[in-house]
């Protein structure tokens, strides 16, 4: 299983589109594929078709609750063939705040992910324009790392 974080500090550079195109290239070629849309603006999740407004639960609610599993917040996208999300919402862009005084902060997406790292041959995460809190959890899932310039 591969995993790779897509990541630069600045915004507008493609890290969406490059983490949604490479998801899709990777699916078209027969690979399972999971895209982890973890910037708050979830550009991400809103490219693959999903109202993130009408969804219960998103990658923030895997930081704040402790005993929720990552395959209840995943969106399997039967219709991509082998395309999973895990969306991402607006309360992301609380998460560090809300966990300030949380031990080890950054590995729990690592955490949450090992729960079903095995089912997938590549993890794509859509990292924020900045290397906080949500870019450093990528960093703790992530074998890798594309900067986009």
């Amino acid at each position: 299983m591969n995993c790779i974080a897509i990541t630069n500090q600045k915004g507008g550079v493609a890290k969406t589109t490059t983490a949604v195109n490479l998801a899709a290239g990777l699916q078209r070629l027969g690979k399972s594929v999971l895209l982890i849309d973890s910037d708050p603006q979830a550009n991400a999740t809103s490219h693959l078709g999903i109202d993130r407004k009408r969804l219960s639960k998103t990658l923030d609610n895997l930081y704040y609750e402790s005993d929720l599993e990552i395959s209840e917040v995943l969106i399997s996208r039967n219709g991509f063939g082998g395309l999973d999300v895990l969306p991402a919402g607006e309360p992301l862009s609380y998460a560090e705040q809300k966990l300030s005084g949380i031990p080890a902060k950054e590995n729990i997406l690592n955490e949450k992910v090992s729960q079903i790292r095995g089912q997938y041959d590549f993890i794509i995460i859509d990292c924020p324009p900045n290397l906080g809190f949500l870019t450093l959890n990528a960093f703790a899932v992530a074998y890798g790392y594309a900067r986009c310039d």
